[in-house]
């Protein structure tokens, strides 16, 4: 693991698609989401990210620029 640890908060979550660039460019294969308090709410990984939806649904998910 490296030090320190990368986090994201919660309120953070709103774009998958940025989430998942966040762990690409990082090499991430896990992220801790935390509160506003630091605390520890759950793990976010590219398996978990995968099993959230299939391709089609991600692809309704994402919004389009104006």
């Amino acid at each position: 693991m490296s030090q320190p640890v990368i986090t994201l908060q919660q309120s953070e979550l709103t774009d998958i698609f940025a989430i998942i660039d966040f762990l690409q460019k990082r090499g991430l294969r896990h992220l801790p989401i935390v509160d506003d308090h630091c605390s520890l709410l759950g793990l976010i990984s590219h398996e978990s990210l995968q099993r959230l939806k299939s391709p089609v649904d991600l692809m309704r998910l994402r919004s389009v620029g104006t």
